[in-house]
């Protein structure tokens, strides 16, 4: 499934997960850093991928190592 979310590209909206990755991923992974902490996550939305219909999140920050 994160192949064919990846192949997803939606204006500057490049990054595509589950609502099951996103409900299991740490607050670190989901909200920015610093004293605003703002999520870096839009949905729930509902989305057709590979025959499937997912509820999914996007988002249009990158993250650098």
């Amino acid at each position: 499934m994160a192949a064919k979310l990846s192949d997803i590209r939606n204006g500057t909206y490049h990054t595509y997960i589950t609502a099951a990755v996103f409900k299991n991923m740490l607050d670190s992974s989901k909200y920015s850093t610093g004293a605003e902490q703002k999520l870096m996550w839009e949905g729930p939305y509902t989305r057709e991928v590979g025959g499937e219909t997912l509820t999914v999140y996007k988002s249009s920050w990158t993250w650098a190592l």
